[in-house]
């Protein structure tokens, strides 16, 4: 599963909004639609980092949804 398949899944699975989502991660509505419709370019880090809070994802989920993006999970870092 891709980043926009992961971020529909996560955000359904919250029954979150785009604007609750947006609200919850300070990243702005619209992108993370054209994010997970695949209209956007690779999102950065630090916005994956945002919403998988916004999103209440634990360190496991939100180093998948790095490394699905392309970017050194967070446990690598340590």
């Amino acid at each position: 599963m891709g980043i926009a398949g992961q971020l529909k899944y996560w955000r359904a699975e919250r029954a979150f909004t785009f604007h609750q989502l947006s609200e919850l991660s300070d990243v702005d509505g619209g992108y993370l639609n054209k994010l997970e419709n695949n209209v956007s370019t690779r999102p950065g880090r630090n916005i994956l980092i945002r919403v998988s809070i916004g999103l209440g994802l634990d360190i496991d989920d939100t180093d998948e949804l790095l490394m699905v993006a392309g970017h050194i999970p967070l446990r690598r870092m340590n």
